[in-house]
């Protein structure tokens, strides 16, 4: 660790293998190694400045599965809140069929109730009182209606998302590792990503056929289904719209977080929904000499170059 070009703390690795990549948000920093060993650290100043490691033993579910990628996120969006059984049946209520429609509001079309819930009367008065980019402030203290949350009024927090080679992702909270979010074989992109928490620990490697001769997830994953690199943050407005990105062989697929209660104790009340944007980021002739197409990223590459990228704060500057 170095500030402003003095050496505050080295810290020996002593490792194996090489590290595959790594993942830093103040003030937390997380490391991979290309066998799928988890290093983490925290950045503290007692009693000195210096980074402690979390202690991460036995505290992962899957363990045998090695890890493919990591990533620390810190909640801006305020989406990320735990379950509550309270808020169960009001939910389900209002995702049913049963739709009253209120009598004293004059809706002009049914289809507008439908489809978005207010009449266009309100639409209009909605659209009316939004604020036009560019215009000049008649008023010091205007009030404008938005949907954006303050930033101020949300307090961050801290989760990890760490991809496996036997499919599944893990979210879990930092610093006390607790598994609070795990989708099964997300690499297999479904359309809409859930909480699926009761799974069975996976026997250890080697111990891929059970008693009834069936096969396992312990089996070596096919390398054009691992999930090499995982990216989760928050884009938009004051990072108030986290998107989850994964580069799965040549393609990078993205999805959206939003609230949905599972009703699981202990875990996020969020689900990912897949977005209709893909890209591909062959770099290699798809057809080898052999006839077959190469897979661009592997895990047991020499070296893996970093495709997902995010950078803050870059965007139009409207001045007022």
């Amino acid at each position: 660790m170095v500030a402003e070009g003095q050496q505050i703390q080295y810290i020996p690795l002593q490792l194996t293998f090489p590290v595959r990549s790594a993942s830093i948000v103040d003030p937390y920093i997380a490391i991979c190694t290309q066998n799928g060993r988890l290093l983490m650290y925290e950045l503290t100043n007692h009693p000195h400045i210096h980074l402690k490691e979390i202690d991460i033993s036995k505290r992962l579910r899957h363990e045998t599965s090695p890890i493919t990628s990591i990533s620390i996120y810190r909640d801006m969006s305020g989406i990320i809140r735990f379950c509550s059984a309270a808020n169960i049946s009001q939910q389900q209520q209002s995702t049913g069929t049963n739709l009253q429609v209120p009598e004293q509001e004059d809706f002009g079309d049914i289809d507008d109730l439908l489809l978005y819930g207010d009449s266009k009367k309100s639409k209009k008065e909605t659209v009316s009182k939004r604020r036009i980019v560019g215009m000049k402030l008649t008023e010091q203290n205007t009030h404008f209606d938005t949907d954006v949350i303050d930033p101020n009024t949300i307090v961050p927090s801290h989760w990890i998302a760490i991809a496996r080679e036997n499919g599944n992702m893990y979210i879990y909270s930092v610093p006390e590792l607790h598994l609070v979010y795990m989708v099964k074989k997300i690499n297999h992109l479904p359309d809409v990503a859930t909480d699926q928490p009761y799974v069975e620990d996976e026997p250890a490697v080697g111990e891929g056929i059970d008693a009834s001769g069936t096969m396992t997830d312990t089996f070596a994953a096919k390398p054009e289904e691992v999930i090499m690199e995982l990216l989760l943050v928050g884009m938009g407005i004051n990072q108030g719209r986290p998107v989850l990105f994964l580069l799965i062989d040549d393609t990078v697929s993205m999805y959206e977080m939003f609230p949905y209660n599972n009703g699981i104790q202990g875990h996020l009340a969020i689900r990912f929904k897949r977005l209709p944007y893909t890209t591909v980021t062959r770099s290699c002739r798809f057809q080898g000499l052999d006839g077959r197409a190469a897979v661009e990223s592997v895990r047991d590459a020499i070296r893996h170059k970093t495709v997902l990228h995010f950078f803050e704060r870059i965007g139009n500057v409207v001045r007022f």
